[in-house]
């Protein structure tokens, strides 16, 4: 009898903390109607509807969606699903882009074969989800747009009906390689950044050019795991008639971070640790995940993960693309209330923007930040950043940590003007992993 009442209080309680939460969740959804105008300042962002959203080098998902523009082999795969009640039709298109992703000043004849807009075919409902949802997938090139140039491009996906009503903006990169990047990743030798920080050594050979302005017609870029949307311009230090050097004792320092926090949701039976309870509940599936802790006091611990990316994955399932449902998680950080600062969900999760629907709210009652997001069976990567109210600038430190033991992708990409043209084409690339590099 004791445990019968127990488990009854238990569904209680989790009942109504569920309720608690949606309505705290409709304020956030609110917000979230701002989604375009908030994610647009890194170029990267989808409607309210769009969720899933995937791009990346076809044959692995975690991959960086960066391809060669004379391998054939290679292609492009974007994914998404659309929530709506709506029946939408969809078409998309690519436009070029600059080394600051600013639309190139060049037609669209001039970087493509084919045309400007086709209708999205590929694309299926799903099969036995309690949530209703069309997967639709995508790949570059195809029969329809072949490349002619290659750039940093942008894929939209937008209305069939009005072309203006954009749903989906993603970026990715066709490059042609030829130039010689050389680089490493050593640990500061000032004692101020020597723990909490990673620095970079790199040099770039730009011989194969021929006579260029190396200060003015070649650009060098890099960011940190796969966010191509922070990249930092790396500044010359000395320059040769072959040879751009930039290195230095205070440059290319990067915060190192922490490993990302994991959540696996691939099964709804084989409960893991980090979930306290999942239950159906008004139609929907609900996932109460266990509270995280504040880990910037804490020592580095060793901890595997995919830099932020995440994977789609149903464990008793043949198409996790369709059958893989969404589910209600409940995400609760343990802390104090930080004055000056909003806090937020991260990673690919988010398209790596920090999206209105993914804001924590704090709870003075349990002392703790939490937010509800609707997430599709998988597995994710995951990490808490803070926003400074009044500069907007994000702290991925704050709460997670700053180490410099992280294990950490620096993504080079080399950026060439050739006099003449109207366009910057992508030269070289090189990824550095933070413990395993060498030139």
């Amino acid at each position: 009898m004791h445990i019968k009442i127990s488990r009854y209080n238990h569904i209680r309680i989790f009942t109504l903390f569920i309720t608690t939460f949606t309505l705290c969740y409709l304020h956030n959804n609110l917000l979230s109607q701002n989604v375009y105008e908030l994610a647009k300042v890194n170029g990267i962002f989808f409607a309210p509807s769009i969720k899933s959203v995937k791009i990346y080098r076809t044959g692995n998902e975690t991959s960086n969606p960066v391809i060669e523009f004379d391998n054939s082999d290679e292609t492009v795969t974007a994914e998404f699903d659309d929530l709506s009640d709506e029946s939408n039709a969809f078409d998309y298109t690519i436009v070029h882009c600059d080394y600051n992703w600013q639309t190139s000043d060049i037609t669209f004849q001039e970087f493509a074969d084919g045309f400007e807009y086709n209708q999205i075919n590929d694309y299926s409902s799903s099969s036995g989800t309690v949530k209703q949802f069309t997967h639709y997938k995508l790949t570059l090139p195809n029969s329809n747009i072949k490349f002619k140039l290659p750039g940093n491009y942008l894929l939209k996906i937008v209305d069939h009906y009005n072309k203006e009503n954009v749903f989906l903006q993603l970026r990715f990169i066709v490059i042609n390689p030829m130039v010689n990047i050389k680089a490493i990743a050593v640990q500061p030798l000032n004692p101020e950044y020597r723990y909490t920080q990673q620095q970079l050594e790199t040099s770039l050979n730009y011989s194969i050019l021929g006579n260029v302005d190396p200060l003015n017609d070649i650009v060098l870029l890099v960011g940190q795991n796969a966010v191509l949307s922070e990249m930092n311009v790396c500044k010359p230090v000395h320059v040769t008639s072959q040879e751009i050097d930039y290195t230095s004792p205070d440059k290319l320092l990067f915060n190192g971070g922490n490993e990302y926090r994991h959540l696996d949701l691939k099964s709804l039976y084989a409960q893991t640790s980090a979930i306290q309870n999942i239950q159906f509940y008004g139609g929907e599936q609900h996932v109460l995940l266990a509270p995280d802790e504040v880990l910037a006091d804490k020592k580095y611990t060793e901890n595997t993960d995919l830099n932020g990316k995440y994977i789609i994955k149903r464990d008793d399932s043949n198409d996790s693309n369709i059958e893989a449902d969404y589910l209600w998680v409940y995400f609760t950080l343990r802390s104090e209330f930080i004055p000056d600062y909003e806090i937020y969900i991260y990673g690919e999760l988010t398209g790596w923007n920090t999206l209105p629907s993914f804001k924590m709210e704090y709870n003075p009652q349990s002392n703790a930040y939490e937010c509800r997001v609707l997430l599709k069976q998988g597995y994710y990567n995951y990490k808490y950043v803070a926003v400074n109210s009044k500069t907007k600038e994000i702290d991925k430190g704050l709460i997670d940590g700053n180490y410099f033991d992280t294990e950490n992708i620096y993504n080079f990409v080399c950026y060439y003007k050739k006099p003449g043209l109207r366009y910057w084409t992508p030269v070289g690339i090189k990824s550095v992993n933070s413990r395993y590099s060498q030139k």
